[in-house]
């Protein structure tokens, strides 16, 4: 094979080379790691060598190469390259060594560069997690008052809209999944209520007004049977609020346990006697004090409110 093909074979492939490290260094820069600088090096390195393997000469030194920069024959018989020749060829020696040495040194400093640079930077994240973290629970307290406040005007929509602002920053925030439930139960959207206060009761399987709330939208829905399994989680975990008790007593009589429904009504009125209707159906009840529970339930009536 004739050295110009084998000069010629020499530089496509470094060509390619220097194309394929230039390529890599193009993805791989905007990760901003030093290493990666390597690659740009070695993209000029066999950009050079295939440079050097070329055809392609350097203008600066055509004039001495019809001059002086031809080789001789010696004595002996074997060529002998003149001075200038010499010359050109201890420079491209030294500045491939010095490329050489730049590409090393890049590729040991970013190693070691990266190592030393993990410390401060995991410090300073931390801290700023920390502030940010603050700054999020800060965030969700506000959202979760304004929010409140717009529920108790009637302004459900406005309080769902704030409501969903607490659970983008904690999105299991149970207290926030439950208000989120409880605004769609006042907007009668009872299904979507009752699949959003389930995850609430899935992150925290002891949330009784969870329970109540789901039992609330089951009766509302005229599933009593669903609603009983809701409701007596809450009363097995000792809840007692006489509006919760008030709403297990009447799924009670809707399920025609009239025998429970009585005994939660009487818990109701021990805890607050001015239930009217709580009266009502005792009298409905309990025909024994049909009369007494009658006569407190129409002084109820007529006590102005």
């Amino acid at each position: 094979m004739k050295e110009s093909n084998i000069t010629s074979g020499k530089s496509k492939w470094y060509g390619r080379l220097a194309w394929l490290f230039l390529i890599l260094f193009s993805v791989f820069w905007s990760l901003g790691t030093f290493f990666f600088s390597v690659l740009l090096g070695f993209s000029a390195l066999f950009a050079f060598f295939a440079f050097h393997y070329s055809d392609l000469k350097i203008s600066l030194f055509d004039s001495a190469s019809d001059q002086g920069n031809k080789s001789y024959t010696s004595p002996t018989g074997s060529p002998v390259q003149s001075e200038p020749a010499l010359i050109v060829r201890r420079i491209i020696r030294v500045f491939i060594i010095i490329v050489g040495s730049f590409v090393l040194f890049t590729f040991v400093a970013g190693i070691f560069s990266s190592k030393d640079k993990n410390a401060p930077v995991q410090a300073t994240d931390a801290t700023d997690n920390e502030t940010s973290a603050a700054g999020d629970n800060d965030d969700a307290t506000s959202y979760t008052n304004k929010g409140i406040e717009l529920f108790n005007n009637g302004l459900y929509d406005s309080a769902l809209f704030y409501y969903d602002k607490v659970l983008a920053i904690n999105p299991n925030d149970a207290d926030g999944i439950y208000n989120k439930a409880l605004a769609y139960f006042m907007k009668q959207d009872y299904r979507k209520s009752v699949g959003i206060v389930k995850k609430c009761l899935r992150l925290n399987p002891d949330y009784n007004t969870g329970w109540w709330l789901l039992g609330d939208d089951y009766y509302s829905m005229n599933q009593y049977d669903s609603a009983l399994i809701s409701l007596e989680k809450a009363y097995r975990n000792d809840y007692s609020d006489s509006g919760f008790l008030e709403l297990l007593g009447d799924t009670y009589l809707k399920s025609d346990n009239r025998s429970k429904a009585k005994d939660i009504y009487l818990q109701v009125i021990q805890q607050d006697t001015t239930k009217a209707d709580v009266y009502k159906q005792l009298a409905e009840l309990d025909p024994d004090n049909a009369n007494v529970y009658r006569a407190r339930a129409a002084a109820l009536e007529r006590t102005p409110k």
